[in-house]
Formats: structure tokens, C-alpha cells, sequence
């Protein structure tokens, strides 16, 4: 297979479509729960060890000015229709207004895997290892670890039992959520949710527990995707079954999807809650975040064959809750990608020793799936190889691909890559040039699109960049750099993986349509072995 231009920047504005016939799937009673009420001051009293002051003393508040790389003339190749890009016609990034650090690892948990939500006063960083609080100049007020903060829920044990912390700020009732996965063995498999009583998170909670495999414990559920309307929190889960409960993230077997529906009235009312759960086979889907207030469904997708670009778009209806199949949208069979390289750690990194002493892509949709009108929003990366296939001696590249899903009329009404198909030598061995992962979309009302992700680079560590595409553009501006990685990562745990994480986060501010806030994982220096901290930045679209 040829290499092409360095960069390239897809664009299609018609495509084909598949029809599949539409299938309801109906939802059964979950197991209902009630809140307990818990005081943060309790949460601090039991919090072993609380130390702001290295995560204080890093805050990086520079603007970056430097751009990953810059692009050439593209033309026509094997990875798809595209439109010729000259670097002439993209335009500079947008500059962050703050950036600061959320977290840095405190080497207790890999990987870090960040989230984040911003109400109009403050921000909250959470990762598997703990959930920081801070103003919205990014100042922390308050940091503990995980187990700390869900101990009301008798979630207590080794740190590794509570994963996939999500938090979202709920502009209808000015308060945060905080969503989790307690355990992914079979003796604890559930859903947390903890609810502020006020927009200070410092305040009173109400925590929730709720069962995730008390119909089949010979299964458990693993990760948290959410979605939401104003009416109902859709929870997305994988269903597997553990063969080591030391490593449960690394002997998960896959079997399925369970999503929750959680009715948004009662979590905000305190009152008992009996979620209606949907079960579904041989594939993950991401529940839509939908803002607008006259919507009272959700979208859902799915990527149900990477060979042919093909995505299961599904319906959440909740008067009467019920999940629908619509149908099955693919970009053809010429534009289908790697879904994750048969080897471990391809995604290179500066000071690489040999060729898979890089980071472990993870494939699939990223964290953010974002409805406006009729518009789905989509995110993921893609992988390719050199020769064309998926083998261990194969070459392979990431890149990012974002779709535009008009869910009325059932068709891709955009899309678009972030790729470069270069490929280098590097201490004796050939490796990407650059590769991009984990990324994450948001998508304002007037169709301003903001994409955070890592960038991964034998001449470069692991960092964050963005890249920022207006509403009256037709290409995405020139990459920009949040944060610089600043060390190797490595860190295996005795295993043949060099785990970096599952997502990076992006919010729109609540208060300003214009104001997008960035969370990533970078590389920080280590102080025992490879570490990683969490950075955000906030850029404002002119």
C-alpha cells in the first residue's frame, strides 16, 4: 500500500447506506434503591492521606502555540474518498484560555481514564483513583480517593473494585451526578450514582447502589457510557464474565451490552428508583448526549463491522421504555479500517526500546456521542496497517474518524479523518509517524465542533491535543497542543500490555455556548515508573 500525503482530512458529503429491519427490544425491571444521605465532611474524615499540594504546584496556565503537525497536499488514496487539503486552506487553532492540571497519578491504578464536568462555579476531575474538586480557575479545594467517596455504598474493598467514575453537571437542577462501576467481579457488579444536593460538591450527597447481574451471577458488567435527555440517564454497559479478579480489565470476556434507564425525576427527587434494563448481544452501544429540551429520545450507536464502515443506530424511547433497532449506515466496504491491531502497544512513543514498546490502542467509539436536532455526532479511531492486514508483522497507524449521522433520514451526512499514513524508522525498527487515539467530540447549537485526543509520536511522549472546526468552515483548523507528555509510559504490571486508558472528555460550559472544556491523558514525569496526569484546557470559539 502507497504512502500518501502526511495528513489527511476526509470529507464526504453522501454516502451509502444499508437498511436492516427495524427490532424493539423490550426492557425489564431492574432492582429498585433508595439513597442514603452522606455529608463530604464525613468523606474527608475517612480519607486516609489528602495531598493538594503536588497537583497545586504543577497548575500549567501557558497557552500552547505549537501545532502536531503540518499538513501537506492530499490526494486521492487507498483510505478513502478525499477531498484535496492544501496546508494554505487550514487555518490556525483557537488557543486555550486556561489550562490545569485535574490529577497526577499517585501510581495506585492504571489506566487513568478521565472525566470530567463543569457547572458555572466549579470542576470535577475524576479518574480510577479519585475525584478532585476544584474552582473554575481550576484551584482544587478538595481531592479523595475513590473508595473514599463511595464508602456509603458499602463499595469498600481493594481500589481496583470501583472504575469508570463519570461525572455530569445537570443544568436543569444546577447539581452534579456522579456515576461508577463497582466491581467487575461476580461478587460485586454494580452501578453507583451519587447526587449533590447543590451545585457545591462539597456539600451533602445522596448515593444509590443498584445490581447489575443479580438475574446471572455467573456474569458481571464492566465500564460506564452515559447518555441522557431531560427525562431519562441511559447507562451503557459491557456484560462478560472475569477469569481473574486481580486483573479484571485484562480478563474480561466479552458477551454482550446492558443498558440501564434511569428515570432523571426520581434521582433528582431523592425518591426510590427502579431502572428498566435492556440486554443486547455481540455489540457495545453509546447512549447520545441530547441538551435540547424538546427531545424525548435518545440515539444510540453502535459499530457493527469496522471491515465495512457499518454503524447500528438505535432508538431509546421512555414513555413507555422500549429500545428500537432503526437501521444499519455504512460507509462501504472501501473505507473499513483495522477495529484494534492484532498486536499489543503499536501506538508509538519517544524512547521506544522496540516496536510494540509503545501504548495499547483500544479501538472503538469514543466517550462523547453528542444528538443536535437530527444530528448524531460521532467519534472513534481507526486503524490501518502498512500491508493492508492484521497480522504481527504488520506496520500499523491510527487515526480518528467523525461521523454525522442524520438519524430523520437515516443517511451520513458528513465525515471526516484526522490520519497520518507516514510511517518512519525509528532504533532499528518502522513504526508510525504519528498516531492519534482516545478521542472525545462536543458539538454546540450552531454546529461548532471541538476534538480532543492523545497523540502518540516516536518523537514525542503520550500527549493531549485538540483541533477545532467552525460552524462556516469546511475543514478542521490546525492541530494545537494542551498538554506536552513530558516522560516515557510504561507501565505493565507484569503483563504484555502498556495500558493508557479508554477515553479522553470534553464539556460544553453551561453558561456559554462558545466555551468548550478539554480533559486528556498525558505522560508525567515518573516518580517510580510510568505515571500519568490529567490536564484541562478551555478554549473559547470567537
Amino acid at each position: 500500500m502507497k504512502n500518501y500525503a502526511q495528513f489527511f482530512l476526509y470529507f464526504l458529503l453522501s454516502t451509502k447506506i444499508t437498511i436492516a429491519t427495524a427490532q424493539q427490544i423490550e426492557g425489564v425491571e431492574g432492582k429498585k434503591a433508595s439513597p442514603i444521605k452522606a455529608s463530604f465532611n464525613d468523606v474527608l474524615l475517612r480519607e486516609s492521606k489528602t495531598n493538594f499540594e503536588s497537583i497545586q504546584n504543577n497548575q500549567d496556565f501557558s497557552a500552547p502555540n505549537a501545532s502536531f503537525i503540518s499538513p501537506s497536499n492530499s490526494i486521492l488514496g487507498d483510505y478513502g474518498p478525499i477531498l484535496p487539503v492544501d496546508s494554505s486552506l487550514l487555518l490556525p487553532s483557537i488557543d486555550t484560555v486556561l489550562t490545569f492540571t485535574g490529577q497526577l497519578s499517585d501510581n495506585a491504578i492504571i489506566p487513568g481514564d478521565p472525566k470530567g464536568a463543569v457547572s458555572p462555579n466549579y470542576v470535577i476531575t475524576a479518574t480510577n483513583e479519585r475525584i478532585t474538586f476544584h474552582n473554575s480557575s481550576g484551584t482544587v479545594l478538595s481531592s479523595v480517593t475513590d473508595e473514599s467517596f463511595w464508602v456509603n455504598q458499602d463499595a469498600t474493598g481493594s481500589r481496583l473494585s470501583i472504575v469508570c467514575s463519570t461525572p455530569y453537571y445537570d443544568k436543569q437542577n444546577n447539581r452534579f451526578f456522579i456515576f461508577a462501576q463497582n466491581g467487575q467481579n461476580l461478587q460485586l457488579s454494580n452501578i453507583l450514582i451519587a447526587i449533590s444536593e447543590t451545585e457545591n460538591p462539597l456539600g451533602n450527597w445522596n448515593f444509590y447502589k443498584f445490581k447489575t447481574n443479580a438475574n446471572d451471577l455467573t456474569k458481571s458488567t464492566h465500564g460506564i457510557l452515559l447518555g441522557y435527555n431531560k427525562d431519562w440517564f441511559l447507562v451503557s454497559t459491557q456484560v462478560g464474565a472475569v477469569t481473574n479478579d486481580e486483573r479484571p480489565g485484562e480478563s474480561f470476556m466479552f458477551y454482550g451490552n446492558r443498558i440501564f434507564a434511569f428515570p432523571a425525576a426520581n434521582l433528582r427527587n431523592n425518591s426510590s428508583v427502579t431502572p428498566v434494563v435492556f440486554n443486547i448481544e455481540d455489540i457495545t452501544l453509546h447512549p447520545a448526549q441530547v441538551n435540547d429540551i424538546n427531545k424525548s429520545t435518545i440515539s444510540l450507536v453502535g459499530i457493527s463491522s469496522s471491515a465495512k464502515a457499518q454503524y447500528s443506530l438505535y432508538e431509546f424511547r421512555g414513555a413507555n421504555p422500549v429500545l428500537n433497532h432503526i437501521t444499519e449506515i455504512s460507509l462501504g466496504n472501501k473505507n473499513g479500517w483495522i477495529y484494534k491491531p492484532s498486536v499489543n502497544n503499536t501506538l508509538p512513543q519517544k524512547n521506544m526500546t522496540y516496536k510494540t514498546n509503545g501504548l495499547y490502542g483500544v479501538g472503538g467509539i469514543g466517550e462523547n456521542i453528542v444528538e443536535r436536532g437530527k444530528n448524531l455526532w460521532v467519534v472513534h479511531p481507526v486503524y490501518f496497517s502498512t500491508d493492508g492486514s492484521n497480522s504481527n508483522s504488520s506496520t500499523f497507524f491510527s487515526g480518528i474518524q467523525w461521523v454525522k449521522i442524520d438519524t430523520k433520514d437515516q443517511w451520513i451526512a458528513d465525515w471526516g479523518r484526522l490520519i497520518d499514513t507516514t510511517t518512519m524508522m525509528y532504533s532499528g525498527f518502522r513504526v508510525s509517524k504519528n498516531s492519534f487515539e482516545y478521542p472525545s467530540i462536543a458539538v454546540n447549537e450552531m454546529e461548532d465542533v471541538v476534538i480532543v485526543f492523545n497523540h502518540f509520536s516516536p518523537n514525542v511522549f503520550p500527549s493531549v491535543g485538540y483541533t477545532v472546526r467552525l460552524h462556516n468552515e469546511n475543514y478542521f483548523r490546525k492541530n494545537s497542543v494542551l498538554r506536552h507528555g513530558k516522560s516515557k509510559y510504561f507501565k505493565t504490571y507484569s503483563t504484555t500490555i502498556n495500558r493508557w486508558g479508554y477515553n479522553s472528555y470534553i464539556t460544553l460550559d453551561p453558561a456559554n455556548n462558545k466555551t468548550f472544556w478539554l480533559l486528556g491523558q498525558y505522560a508525567e514525569t515518573p516518580n517510580t515508573e510510568g505515571r500519568w496526569g490529567a490536564a484541562w484546557g478551555k478554549v473559547i470559539i470567537p
